[in-house]
């Protein structure tokens, strides 16, 4: 784990310096921003821009996740729009991005925002939307959990059970 005490807002040296950060890479300063590289060699690259916290980034927080190919395919068959937080690369992509606590388990969301569900178009190779449960068993998956939670992008929802393939939208 890399170990980060201080935030980009402080290391650039000044307000103005920060601002321009901020400008440059198209973020707001208080506002937190989750972007996914679209080519991260088969994984799922994240970096979440925290206004005030670090995770283990001087920005927020950052790492790779194995996930299912139809995810990263659909990553790939993007043209970065975002510059990297980490580097001078545009090579991200902002989708719609939170996670659910439920009572067994915790999901992320990604480009899923109409219900009830559909899952003809979740998960699947011609997705624009998935939905991934998350193992809260390891260490990298609970710090990614507090990174989305400090960006106010986690919702707890401990009365209902996760969704999976079959299940209807009550």
């Amino acid at each position: 784990m890399n170990e980060v005490n201080e935030h980009i807002s402080s290391a650039v040296g000044n307000e103005a310096k920060y601002e321009a950060w901020c400008e440059h890479h198209q973020v707001q300063s208080d506002e937190a921003v989750v972007q996914f590289r679209v080519n991260a060699g088969g994984l799922l690259h994240v970096q979440v821009f925290l206004p005030e916290q670090t995770v283990n980034r001087n920005y927020g927080y950052a790492d790779k996740f194995s996930v299912p190919p139809e995810l990263t395919a659909w990553l790939a068959g993007h043209d970065g729009e975002y510059v990297s937080f980490a580097s001078p690369e545009r090579v991200y992509i902002r989708p719609t991005v939170y996670v659910v606590r439920y009572e067994d388990g915790t999901q992320m969301f990604i480009n899923l925002t109409k219900f009830p569900l559909d899952w003809d178009d979740i998960n699947t190779p011609k997705s624009k939307s998935f939905i991934l449960d998350i193992d809260l068993n390891k260490e990298k998956n609970l710090q990614f959990l507090d990174a989305m939670d400090f960006a106010g992008l986690v919702e707890d929802s401990p009365q209902h059970k996760r969704f999976a393939p079959g299940d209807e939208e009550e």
